[in-house]
């Protein structure tokens, strides 16, 4: 018979015994405390005692397997196990990470109020929330949050861990807690933004920023505003959120007005697109990202013209590489730019390096990966400008890598647009 059955068999002939007397279980309680589990309830069988109160915090502190431990939680119950006995039990059932086991527990929590200490309600819910018990973990937490018996710290602590991992419906209601007990901070509501938004709960980070920036206006600062440009797929409402950060925001960074760029430049919105480059430029934040990424709108947008445009470029210049050895083809490499800037860096090598012009010159584009959907896109795009751009060019496309392609110029110079 293996140690497991047998273990059973004595827990079912226990639950038959009587109760010690008190100077039986005292005695009892020092002999086994430092036993293992299997001898602990030998020692029990032998002397045909069943569990009392003092006994079971006992063994319910000991580790077994989890088939036995489940077993022993079933006969140990018409026992009324009081809170301490509890904590062993809570604790055993996190550190053995099963998910029926920690149920039970909670249950009988939930049950028994001489079970419900704050240290009890925290510890449960925490291991139901380890081990996605979700359903249980929210009624437990409704329970500790009407009896009072959970802490803002320990609802911090739970709601931290939640937003890690990202099960909205319980992080959603612990924040409603942590708002109802006036808890919330700044970093809260943006772990709660992060949770919402990858959840898809687009308009619930919407309606927890707003309500919170009224309630607090001081208090969101940049990253608030840039979690929702780069999320929120309404580019009205983006747009409206980049003009209040930056009223608001005293200090902002360049990625502000990049993130608020790309988006207009996703939606197409050019004419926000403008205003958003014009107000880097005024704040001094318009480095090589933000005009890389406002140049990427470079023959999309209407009021883009080339001269303006080749403007912005200007200050990126120094990024068009040109490898020029002796015997060598001439290579120019556009690795890190957008379509546009990359349609650009060619205008600047026809007006600055009028000698590599008239003769073939290797532009290297790379491929783009298949997984981000941009495979060959960089490719395509220069190779369709090119061709509408300069009729008389010369592309060759017969190399076998397909992240560069070569281009003869026509000498001829071309009209601007």
């Amino acid at each position: 018979m293996s140690t497991v059955t047998s273990l059973n068999k004595k827990f079912e002939f226990l639950q038959s015994c009587s109760y010690p007397r008190y100077d039986v279980s005292k005695r009892i309680c020092a002999h086994i405390r430092h036993l293992p589990m299997d001898q602990a309830i030998h020692h029990l069988f032998t002397q045909n005692v069943r569990p009392n109160l003092f006994i079971s915090r006992i063994i319910l502190s000991k580790e077994c397997e989890v088939d036995v431990y489940e077993n022993l939680w079933d006969s140990l119950l018409p026992g009324d196990l009081d809170g301490q006995a509890c904590r062993s039990a809570i604790h055993v059932a996190r550190r053995i990470e099963n998910s029926n086991f920690l149920r039970k527990v909670g249950a009988h929590v939930a049950a028994h109020e001489n079970c419900q200490s704050q240290e009890n309600f925290y510890n449960m819910i925490h291991g139901l929330i380890d081990a996605q018990c979700f359903d249980e973990a929210v009624e437990l937490l409704e329970l500790s949050h009407r009896k009072n018996r959970i802490q803002g710290s320990e609802l911090g602590r739970l709601f931290v861990d939640c937003c890690r991992q990202c099960h909205f419906e319980f992080v959603d209601r612990i924040f409603s807690v942590l708002k109802e007990r006036s808890l919330l901070d700044a970093d809260m509501l943006y772990q709660y933004m992060q949770a919402a938004f990858q959840a898809g709960k687009h308009d619930s980070a919407h309606e927890e920023m707003i309500g919170f920036a009224m309630a607090h206006p001081a208090s969101v600062d940049e990253r608030h505003f840039i979690l929702y440009m780069k999320n929120y797929p309404d580019f009205l409402q983006v747009f409206q959120a980049y003009e209040v950060g930056k009223a608001q925001i005293q200090e902002r960074t360049s990625h502000f007005y990049s993130c608020a760029l790309h988006r207009a430049n996703q939606a197409a919105n050019y004419p926000s697109a403008d205003l958003i480059f014009a107000d880097a430029q005024k704040s001094g934040n318009a480095d090589q990202i933000i005009r890389h990424i406002y140049l990427a709108g470079y023959g999309d947008n209407p009021t883009l013209k080339l001269d303006f445009a080749l403007k912005v470029f200007h200050p990126l210049s120094h990024l068009v590489i040109i490898d020029d050895k002796k015997g060598e083809t001439p290579k120019v490499d556009l690795h890190g730019f957008s379509h546009g800037s990359g349609m650009l860096a060619l205008h600047y090598i026809r007006d600055h390096r009028a000698d590599l012009w008239n003769k073939p010159l290797i532009i290297i584009c790379g491929q783009g990966r298949e997984e981000r959907g941009n495979y060959l896109i960089f490719r395509e795009s220069l190779i369709t400008y090119i061709e509408s751009t300069w009729p008389k060019a010369h592309i060759d496309e017969t190399s076998k890598n397909l992240g560069r392609i070569t281009v003869t110029f026509s000498p001829s110079k071309m009209s601007k647009k």
